[in-house]
């Protein structure tokens, strides 16, 4: 069984260690289960092992979960060398979201929907600027155009550019 997620956590009782791992994203019923349980009985290097998985959690990136044999789980990722983690007994288990997750979800899509907003805005505000810009080109031109006599390469250009102009206008308002 492989996984990817982020160690969310981890947890020790004497010699045991259960860490607890996440998938990122921002599915609140995703297709496959998102948590993983990864705990081993009787942990070789408990204290070294400890510092190296909080060096893990808080760098806050992907890890790779794999398990290697009953009695070895090797987490790897961006961090550092691949760590093997060895024990007496090695177990996985799958679950699916609970409360606390949903909390998390919950704030994540509200920052991910505010994030929207504000760059939705701020793309609002640059093409209704746009549209003044234009619109108020396209009334130059339009002022310009009767002091050049029809067919003349002046009135030609000037209407062409305010025929343009006036598609981008359309194009705008669309």
């Amino acid at each position: 069984m492989s996984f990817e997620g982020f160690l969310e956590s981890y947890d020790t009782h004497g010699q045991d260690i259960e860490l607890r791992f996440a998938v990122g994203g921002f599915d609140p019923f995703p297709s496959e289960e998102p948590i993983l349980f990864v705990s081993v009985h009787n942990a070789e290097n408990i204290v070294g092992l400890m510092k190296t998985l909080e060096s893990v959690r808080a760098l806050d990136d992907y890890s790779y979960v794999e398990a290697i044999s009953p009695t070895r789980v090797r987490i790897s990722g961006d961090h550092e060398a691949p760590l093997d983690v060895r024990g007496e007994s090695v177990s996985l288990r799958k679950e699916q979201y609970g409360p606390k997750d949903f909390q998390r979800l919950a704030r994540i899509n509200h920052e991910w929907g505010q994030s929207q907003y504000k760059s939705l805005r701020k793309s609002l505000a640059k093409i209704s600027e746009v549209e003044r810009l234009v619109y108020n080109q396209a009334q130059r031109v339009h002022a310009k155009m009767p002091g050049h006599r029809e067919g003349t390469t002046a009135r030609t250009l000037y209407e062409q550019h305010l025929s343009f102009l006036e598609r981008v206008i359309s194009e705008l308002k669309a």
